[in-house]
């Protein structure tokens, strides 16, 4: 689904700055940029990522809070929480709830992820034996450790250059205020390198979002809400970066920001850990194909970010300035 792009330019990368003065010193900072970024500073009022497979690789990332959760439970069940495993019981919590709403005539309630986990982790402890209180107790005590692990693997496994394109970003757009907008549970706020240049997230797990993740338009909103404290961007640009064209690219071009789709050359897959049924994921992945041509930018990688914007912002002043002449 990727296409190739000249939107973007090639330029030498900056130096790491010192994290302490990531964005404190933006001023001094300025003077390393390239032309082309300095030529488009101020442009762009908002930016916001998708997290999972934009910033961290997602299977990876998962696959580490699995292992740290099975040796947590180690030590007090024989339950099988093994990735593969634990991914099976989720779909079992998500097919079973279908059954039971089909029982009874009514349409399917959806299924948080975090509650298809924990009644995963619940499912396999009562299956080795464990009583249902102390399964319960246990169960929630683990998804926090899952959730912790999540973070941390995330922190060590981000994409090389993702930290270095946030600062280039920050940087060359003072003033910009950049958010998360996620449908899974990564925190930004617990994930050091990449917090300080975040503003706001919205998760589509969180409650009074739930279940309006992405594709839907609730979840964009509500991060407008949030960047903007209500009023809304207007003529302001908005710049969405993701990785998924249905859940990314297509919502926020609707909401008429403009778009940036990181499409990782070859398939790196899911690694196991989608619920999506094949059926599903088949589906999902012929809408990707109908929209190959909708972002208004294309990378193949996250660290090319800082200089796709910047001619991004210059090709838009060209075609304002032939379109004034």
């Amino acid at each position: 689904l990727c296409s190739t792009s000249s939107a973007f330019l090639s330029t030498p990368a900056l130096s790491v700055f010192e994290r302490g003065a990531a964005l404190g010193g933006r001023g001094r900072a300025r003077a390393g940029l390239s032309r082309s970024l300095r030529a488009a500073a101020g442009e762009i009022s908002h930016i916001s990522f998708d997290l999972d497979d934009t910033l961290w690789p997602t299977a990876k990332v998962v696959a580490g809070a699995n292992a740290d959760l099975a040796a947590w439970l180690l030590p007090r069940s024989s339950a099988s929480v093994d990735g593969p495993a634990l991914q099976l019981l989720m779909k079992d919590v998500r097919r079973i709830r279908a059954e039971e709403c089909a029982a009874v005539g009514l349409p399917t309630t959806p299924v948080s992820y975090s509650e298809m986990r924990r009644a995963a982790i619940e499912r396999s402890l009562t299956q080795a034996g464990v009583g249902d209180v102390q399964a319960r107790a246990w169960s929630e005590e683990a998804f926090e450790v899952w959730l912790a692990a999540r973070n941390k693997h995330a922190e060590h496994l981000l994409f090389s250059g993702a930290a270095l394109a946030l600062e280039r970003t920050a940087v060359a757009f003072p003033g910009v205020k950049i958010g998360a907008i996620t449908n899974g549970r990564g925190d930004i706020s617990a994930i050091p390198t990449l917090a300080p240049y975040f503003s706001y997230s919205v998760s589509g797990e969180e409650e009074g979002v739930f279940p309006h993740r992405k594709p839907s338009l609730d979840i964009y909103k509500e991060a407008v809400r949030r960047a903007t404290g209500g009023k809304g961007f207007g003529d302001e640009v908005w710049v969405h970066c993701g990785d998924d064209l249905e859940n990314d690219v297509a919502p926020a071009r609707e909401m008429g920001m403009l778009t940036v789709y990181l499409c990782h050359h070859g398939d790196r897959g899911r690694g196991g850990f989608s619920t999506m049924s094949p059926e599903e994921e088949a589906a999902r992945q012929a809408k990707a194909e109908a929209m190959r041509d909708l972002p208004d930018v294309t990378i193949s990688s996250i660290d090319q970010l800082p200089d796709a914007l910047a001619a991004l912002m210059a090709s838009r002043t060209r075609a304002s300035s032939v379109a004034a002449a």
